[in-house]
């Protein structure tokens, strides 16, 4: 991957106020799966994986990424990104949480801006799909800059939206510093 290098991986240590974020460690899972919010659990099953598998993926693909978020030093969410399966220049982006997000939401929101930028730098398109239904969810991740797709997406007979964000800056055709010159 383009932006994140391992070396900034490992020493990455965020914080804002309360919050801190860090690489993930095996001992957030439990914390996490223990504690984690309805949607959430309920978001895992419509996909067809179990909760405690879900937050295991950046353990398990040597090229994910994975994040954790801490409240005065107890987990409450797991976010990362991952390669797209056949196409490695897309990053599919996930987050898992614990009901203690909703009580620092507003540390949490400017928290996941400074996060975004990071993990867009990965990517020329960063990607995943929401249940239709999660309002909050897809109000937070429109404010995040991401675009919805038009259409409805299907999976296990429930209607999910693509969300997606291009990075535009270095690899758009369509971006005059990226474009190559035509003759």
């Amino acid at each position: 991957m383009k932006g994140l290098k391992s070396s900034t991986i490992e020493t990455l240590n965020l914080k804002e106020g309360d919050l801190t974020l860090r690489p993930s460690k095996m001992r957030d899972v439990m914390p996490i799966y223990e504690n984690m919010r309805i949607q959430d659990m309920r978001e895992c099953y419509m996909c067809g994986v179990e909760p405690l598998k879900a937050l295991m993926i950046s353990f398990n693909d040597e090229d994910a990424y994975g994040f954790t978020i801490l409240k005065d030093d107890i987990p409450i969410a797991m976010c990362g990104i991952t390669p797209h399966i056949t196409e490695r220049n897309v990053g599919q982006i996930w987050l898992l949480g614990t009901k203690d997000i909703e009580k620092v939401q507003y540390s949490f929101y400017k928290h996941s801006r400074k996060v975004m930028r990071m993990m867009l730098e990965s990517f020329d398109i960063v990607e995943n799909y929401i249940p239709k239904f999660h309002r909050k969810s897809i109000d937070w991740i429109q404010w995040l800059g991401f675009e919805l797709d038009n259409y409805t997406y299907f999976h296990n007979e429930y209607e999910f939206l693509r969300f997606f964000h291009c990075n535009v800056k270095e690899n758009s055709f369509y971006n005059t510093e990226s474009r190559p010159t035509m003759h």
